[in-house]
């Protein structure tokens, strides 16, 4: 039983060292804007009947490691990758050589970074969500953030609402004009902080205690990773 158990892990750690490697390669290549689909728009269970996705090398890939075909989680799989790879695809010629020159310098840095992609990518719970960190990773691998910054804002993504992150985005990108967020969603993902003030109100002896929860500077350093002014999409 254990013998088979690490049989198992061994095989689980192949295929996504496997995947990582293919994953890197196809952020090196590109090739994905050339496709003129809107992935987000393609359901699911259609996603493998466009026959142009069944001729990139991780889809192929993914497909091979299924051995009695294609669940839904795979499905979902396949489309945050494209999602991911086609936003990446929008960076501007000239960041993009940048991502590429800054992966290719290290093979073992490369492989590391391409694991914690798909790590990531499969933790997501909207596929949306592979937009937003791809923006993340162009601003970690142009240095806007750190990769420990990349990772922790990353993994808050993945804990709270995709529109509780657009709330936050808006709130930034408008110069926090009226817009409504929903702070105590964001706390989850370490995007907001509980504050509390304290009121004195006449003729009540005793305190008033109010708990807000408000904006920190993770949530700003999110917004300026994610919002950032040089990743401005072809043709825009």
């Amino acid at each position: 039983m254990k013998k088979q158990a690490n049989n198992q892990n061994s095989e689980f750690s192949n295929k996504n060292t496997s995947l990582s490697s293919i994953l890197i390669s196809s952020i090196k290549d590109g090739g994905i804007e050339d496709i003129g689909l809107d992935i987000a728009e393609i359901g699911i269970d259609a996603i493998l009947d466009e026959g142009i996705f069944q001729e990139l090398p991780i889809v192929k890939t993914i497909v091979s490691f299924t051995k009695t075909g294609l669940m839904i989680r795979d499905r979902l799989f396949i489309k945050k990758i494209l999602l991911f790879l086609r936003e990446l695809d929008e960076m501007p010629e000239e960041k993009k050589k940048e991502v590429v020159k800054n992966i290719q310098s290290n093979k073992d840095y490369a492989e590391k970074v391409g694991e914690t992609l798909i790590i990531l990518l499969e933790k997501f719970d909207e596929v949306e969500k592979s937009r937003l960190l791809a923006r993340l990773f162009s601003s970690y691998i142009r240095k806007v953030i750190s990769f420990e910054e990349f990772l922790r804002y990353s993994i808050g993504v993945s804990n709270v609402l995709l529109q509780d992150i657009k709330d936050l985005l808006s709130y930034y990108r408008d110069e926090k004009d009226e817009h409504i967020v929903f702070w105590e969603g964001l706390f989850q993902g370490g995007f907001s902080s509980i504050r509390t003030h304290k009121f004195n109100i006449q003729g009540v002896k005793e305190l008033i205690l109010l708990t807000k929860y408000e904006p920190n500077f993770s949530a700003e350093r999110l917004a300026q990773a994610i919002l950032d002014t040089s990743f401005v999409k072809k043709g825009n």
